[in-house]
């Protein structure tokens, strides 16, 4: 299993260090710590807020009625067994 934690060392009490340490409890771990510069993490966003929104053009928002098949609607947008 292998999962990424953004956060703040400084900060103890982090929710984020403490979910970490239940999620990997009784294993044997190995921690990686790498920094991540500034303009790194604000590229990074920008570039998922960009792909969203291309998303959002290509299929924007429409309402569904309670009776359609959301899994035959997910099979109309990216093809069958998908899901």
């Amino acid at each position: 299993m292998e999962a990424t934690f953004v956060g703040d060392p400084q900060d103890g009490q982090n929710p984020i260090f403490r979910q970490m340490l239940r999620q990997f409890a009784g294993r044997k771990v190995k921690v990686t710590v790498e920094e991540v510069p500034d303009g790194e993490r604000v590229s990074l966003q920008r570039e998922m807020f960009l792909k969203s929104e291309k998303t959002n053009k290509k299929y924007p928002p429409q309402k569904i009625s309670p009776d359609i098949d959301i899994n035959a609607l997910i099979d109309q947008m990216y093809g069958e067994n998908n899901h």
